[in-house]
């Protein structure tokens, strides 16, 4: 019985460290954000963040992944045995509400606002091992609505195409939209109008491809 609760206070305290390292990166970024303020902010001391983490670099790394997991439980992960357009559609909706999202949803495009705003030297490699994954499921997703196997520069392309709208509303979120009241309805819209423009440039490659190939 004591191992067990000694266990679920570990969980706990290591839990506790994570949620608020995440809020305080979310909000200050990288630089900004100190271990002082994080044992601050979560009432716990440095030893405690040293003993789950060991320094800032491995935390904020394992924040990254947390604030993934999280935008995933609260969106939902999208399933992967959708049809290949409706995958498309889901993952769209998914990550333009978290775009707009105030709460922990909002974590993930908050840390890639900021690594494009003022990079910290684990940029590349923190981008490659959370977001790597998710770019090869798009990219398989893809692959199956095309129905045909793309040479790989055109997956490259076509990938870059649907995921690369994600940081430009990140941006815009966060300077042409940060002073101004966003409603339900009005990402509503940009759903409407995100989900259009991937699938008429999806769809237009879609029938070129096709036809070069029949040629």
């Amino acid at each position: 019985m004591g191992d067990e609760m000694f266990d679920e206070q570990q969980h706990t305290t290591r839990e506790k460290i994570l949620h608020c390292a995440c809020e305080l990166f979310a909000d200050r970024g990288y630089r900004a954000t100190t271990i002082q303020d994080i044992c601050a902010y979560a009432e716990a001391n440095i030893a405690s963040v040293n003993y789950y983490f060991g320094n800032k670099e491995t935390l904020y790394g394992a924040a990254w992944e947390y604030a993934l997991s999280i935008s995933e439980m609260l969106g939902g992960r999208t399933n992967d045995d959708l049809p290949p357009r409706e995958w498309i559609e889901r993952v769209i909706e998914q990550r333009i509400r978290a775009i707009f999202s105030e709460g922990p949803a909002g974590w993930l495009p908050k840390f890639i606002h900021n690594e494009h705003h003022d990079r910290s030297h684990m940029s590349e490699s923190l981008h490659h091992k959370v977001l790597g994954q998710f770019h090869q499921r798009v990219a398989k997703k893809i692959s199956a609505y095309f129905e045909m196997q793309l040479p790989e520069a055109h997956l490259r392309f076509v990938t870059g195409f649907v995921v690369g709208m994600m940081p430009g509303l990140v941006f815009m979120r966060y300077h042409a939209y940060q002073d101004h009241l966003i409603s339900e309805k009005d990402v509503d819209t940009l759903i409407s109008n995100a989900k259009a423009y991937i699938f008429g440039g999806l769809d237009r490659l879609r029938d070129t491809v096709q036809e070069q190939v029949k040629s």
